[in-house]
């Protein structure tokens, strides 16, 4: 975890985990008397502490205001289908994915990050966030690399920072390479 001049680089460790949907159930209180109640599981709470734990001392003086470029890599575990057996045992598979392409999704993965530096003060709220990527990847370490940018508003007479999807292709190769490293220090 860093202050960049691009930035702030949080690199949080552990499992990742999505942000849980809201969950409602009817209770009956007596004949004819129905109450219902809705509430979030606390599925994602330990992931949202450790993303705040890894925020914290990068937190800025005042909240970030204006709008906000936010990347993010998720790393996952490999599962034990990934690497060899036998006589190369512990060695990744050829034909093991670079990316992880099944749940959790990517979009309830970053709302879980989205809340965690909201609540801990990052920035004043979520909606600031306008544009960045996400990454899903397999790695030997799992956790997530994330980098929040405040970027300048887009005054007239500026290149619109939305049309440069070759720019997040790129970042996002990067991290992915960055992530399976070995030697990559953490």
């Amino acid at each position: 975890m860093s202050e960049r001049p691009d930035g702030y680089l949080i690199e949080v460790d552990g499992d990742p985990k999505p942000q849980p949907r809201p969950r409602a159930f009817a209770r009956k209180f007596g004949p004819g008397n129905w109450q219902a109640r809705v509430y979030t599981p606390g599925t994602a709470e330990a992931w949202k502490s450790a993303i705040a734990e890894a925020a914290r001392p990068l937190i800025p003086a005042e909240p970030l205001t204006g709008p906000i470029r936010l990347k993010i890599t998720f790393r996952f575990a490999r599962p034990k289908a990934h690497y060899r057996t036998g006589r190369h045992a512990g060695q990744l598979r050829p034909d093991a994915p670079a990316w992880h392409t099944g749940a959790p999704d990517r979009d309830n993965l970053e709302k879980a990050v989205m809340d965690a530096l909201t609540v801990i003060g990052f920035w004043k709220d979520d909606g600031q966030v306008c544009t960045g990527t996400v990454a899903k990847v397999y790695a030997e370490r799992p956790g997530a690399s994330i980098t929040v940018v405040p970027i300048e508003a887009n005054v007239a007479g500026q290149p619109d920072p939305a049309g440069q999807p070759e720019l997040a292709l790129q970042e996002t190769r990067q991290a992915s390479a960055r992530a399976d490293d070995p030697d990559r220090p953490f």
